[in-house]
């Protein structure tokens, strides 16, 4: 083959452009590679950020229900316990009003004992009354 100041020049041209196209590819290449990583690293970082904020919002969650496992137990505790003030209410009441009725019927028999004492005292001194 023949070297010719015309074959130099077609060599050197296309050298250039092959030289010119090498570089665009590499930049091409080099934007690609960080505009990848970059978005990696957005998911990463929203993927750490959903994890936890996930475990977050279970912890939160099962505090939440130990809490109120624990308020509905201590809850239905007090209930029992005051149903059983309750039935001992009733029972005292029901005491009560028995005692009510035997003072009632004490009442009425010693308002009988002073009727009769009465009308003996004005029988035996009708000038007094």
């Amino acid at each position: 083959m023949v070297v010719t100041p015309w074959v130099i020049a077609q060599l050197s041209e296309n050298a250039t452009s092959t030289a010119i196209a090498s570089v665009i590819a590499a930049a091409v290449a080099g934007f690609a590679a960080w505009a990848t990583q970059r978005t990696a690293a957005a998911a990463a970082v929203r993927n750490q950020s959903v994890a936890s904020r996930t475990d977050i919002e279970l912890a939160a969650f099962e505090r939440a229900k130990t809490y109120y496992t624990d308020t509905i137990d201590r809850q239905d505790a007090e209930i029992h316990g005051l149903e059983d003030d309750v039935s001992g209410l009733k029972t005292e009441v029901a005491g009560l009003q028995q005692g009510r009725r035997e003072d009632r019927a004490e009442i009425e028999r010693l308002a009988d004992e002073l009727a009769v004492a009465k009308a003996a005292l004005h029988m035996r001194y009708p000038d007094e009354f």
